[in-house]
């Protein structure tokens, strides 16, 4: 779960922001505040480190999830000679492996320690050509684990980053590689050390620090038996293709697991396509619905088992449809490739419609409820779900929102909305003890002549709102009450 985002001369945003995430997180605010880039800003993290192979950029703008145009397009002002700031805090589980004796046999019991991880990187114009100036690991550990990396040489085209020798945290993160239960480590042991892991020759794969495995020392992979080797000195003789490779598992092991946590990320647009009446198959991943909705009949007849929970929720939420899944396809006629059709079933008198014929909102509201069933330990990003539904079905939206998020389920869901309906029903069961205060996180963007700002409105254990509303944040009604 992503716990913070640092955004700093990203679209509107000026300078450097720090935005709190929680379990369920409402983005609030008028239309052209910032809002989306919040959302933009994950998206386009996910989507460099995805296509990171494919890229000689540290950021991947333009892309399947997301079209930014380029750097000049997505930094503040379009200021070429600022630097864009991007970082992350997440919870991740440090699982720990404890062997004991049961009735005479081994077992293996597995502890989860919860803790956290961060990242930050600067990204240059570089006169049209982006290059990544400098990056940051921050672990949750017993010692300081915070390391910078800085670009080493920016005339260099591969770009290859340095890890600098300048900043504390990185000594003492040094220092804690070699050292031993006495710690008599010395600046000298400290030094070597640090001329050990210089000869790693640290490239980048996107926007994270990477490590050929190639490199002749490393080629067989990581060997764990090295680290006790690493810790172990004679006469303090740093035993330095040891040390490269424990630094080389340190690097190895922050960038599988910053890419791990990035992959997480799904998205659903604010506009869902409306499915036409018969559809031809499309390529792609059998659980990825599609930002647009437009795998939807895709996923249903992949995972038909999928089909009664949709339905379930259809029925919750007040619609009076059914879905079901149709491959058309005749056994005579394969040229024709796979032709598939979704037809909306009404439970009141059993009549059989396409998605074409009934209100849109019914088009809107499918590809939201698929997400959500299929989904487990995964960071759901979703744009006006109220799209074209009426008050109560937006109400019963945060239900879904609230299922869908708990502890079972594991998934985080970040939603930017609208609607004050979705907004006073998880108000309502905060009241109602079903979801704790501190497991929903409302936002509020505004922009102003310095650019767009970003406010944390925080709730009590009574659904009441602790921080005052920003001005207009809601008042509409009041105003056209009283006049």
């Amino acid at each position: 779960m992503f716990t913070e985002l640092r955004i700093g001369n990203f679209k509107g945003f000026k300078s450097n922001h720090v935005i709190p995430l929680s379990r369920i997180t409402l983005i609030f605010g008028p239309n052209s505040s910032g809002k989306s880039a919040i959302l933009q800003s994950l998206l386009l993290l996910e989507q460099s480190a995805r296509m990171a192979t494919n890229s000689s950029s540290p950021l991947t703008f333009v892309g399947r999830e997301i079209d930014l145009g380029g750097f000049a397009a997505a930094i503040n002002s379009h200021d070429q000679n600022l630097e864009l700031k991007l970082g992350a805090t997440y919870l991740t589980e440090n699982i720990i492996q404890k062997l004991h004796a049961h009735d005479g046999n081994e077992s293996t019991e597995l502890d989860l320690e919860r803790k956290w991880e961060s990242f930050d990187l600067i990204v240059n114009g570089g006169n049209g050509h982006p290059y990544l100036r400098e990056f940051q690991y921050d672990v949750q550990s017993d010692v300081d684990r915070r390391a910078y990396f800085i670009v080493d040489d920016i005339s260099n085209e591969e770009n290859r980053l340095k890890f600098s020798d300048t900043y504390p945290s990185n000594r003492t993160i040094v220092r804690s590689l070699i050292s031993d239960e006495t710690d008599q480590t010395t600046e000298s042991d400290v030094e070597k050390a640090f001329d050990a892991i210089q000869t790693v020759e640290i490239n980048r794969m996107g926007f994270l620090p990477y490590i050929q495995p190639s490199q002749s020392r490393f080629e067989g992979g990581f060997n764990p038996n090295l680290l006790l080797k690493a810790k172990s000195r004679e006469d303090n003789q740093i035993e330095s293709e040891s040390l490269a490779h424990l630094w080389y598992g340190m690097i190895q092991g922050r960038h599988s697991s910053t890419a791990r946590n990035l992959a997480r990320i799904d998205h659903l647009g604010p506009l869902r396509m409306i499915l036409d009446r018969v559809e031809t198959a499309r390529p792609g991943s059998t659980n990825d619905v599609g930002a647009a909705g437009e795998r939807a009949i895709d996923v249903l007849l992949r995972h038909p088992e999928r089909v009664e929970l949709v339905n379930d929720w259809l029925q919750k939420l007040g619609v009076p449809y059914s879905v079901e899944p149709l491959r058309l396809t005749p056994s005579e006629l394969p040229q024709v490739g796979d032709i598939q059709t979704l037809v909306l079933r009404d439970r009141r008198t059993g009549t059989i419609q396409s998605p074409k014929d009934v209100g849109v909102g019914v088009s809107q509201l499918i590809p939201l409820i698929i997400r959500c069933v299929q989904s487990t330990n995964r960071v759901l990003l979703v744009e006006q779900p109220e799209l074209h539904l009426h008050p109560a079905v937006q109400s019963e939206i945060a239900d879904l929102i609230i299922e869908f998020s708990d502890e079972q389920k594991g998934n985080q869901i970040l939603v930017e909305t609208h609607s004050e309906h979705l907004l006073l029903r998880l108000q309502r069961r905060i009241r109602e003890g079903l979801i704790s205060a501190a497991d929903i996180c409302v936002l509020y963007v505004h922009a102003d002549n310095d650019g767009s700002h970003c406010q944390q409105l925080q709730l009590d254990e009574n659904g009441e709102f602790i921080d005052e509303w920003p001005n207009g944040f809601f008042e509409e009604r009041i105003r056209e009450i009283i006049g």
